[in-house]
C-alpha cells in the first residue's frame, strides 16, 4: 500500500513539474494559428515576439522556444520562415534544414 502511495505521489509531482514548464514556455499548439502567406506582423500578433531571429537575403526565420505539448520533457525550438515578408513554412526547428 505504501508503495502504491509513493508511486502516486511521484506521478503527481512529475505532472506538476511538467505543467509548470508548459505554463512558463507555452506550447507549440500556437502554431495552429499560423498559415502560409501571413505577414510578419500577423505572426507576431498571434505568437508574440520570437526568442531569436535569423535572416539572409529575402528570408527571415523567427524562432520560438516552447514545449511541444503540455506533457513534454523539455522545451524545443520552433520556427516560422518568412520569404519576401510572407510565411512560407513553419514547424519544429529540427525540420528546418530539410526544407
Amino acid at each position: 500500500m505504501k508503495r502504491i502511495f509513493l508511486l502516486g505521489m511521484t506521478a503527481v509531482i512529475y505532472f506538476q513539474l511538467v505543467a509548470c514548464q508548459a505554463i512558463a514556455y507555452g506550447t507549440a499548439e500556437k502554431l495552429n494559428n499560423i498559415s502560409i502567406g501571413m505577414t510578419k506582423e500577423q505572426v507576431v500578433k498571434e505568437l508574440g515576439n520570437p526568442d531569436t531571429t535569423r535572416a539572409s537575403d529575402n528570408q527571415e526565420v523567427l524562432i520560438y522556444k516552447w514545449m511541444k505539448t503540455v506533457v513534454s520533457w523539455a522545451p524545443r525550438y520552433f520556427y516560422v520562415r518568412l520569404v519576401n515578408k510572407k510565411v512560407q513554412s513553419f514547424g519544429e526547428e529540427s525540420e528546418l534544414e530539410s526544407k
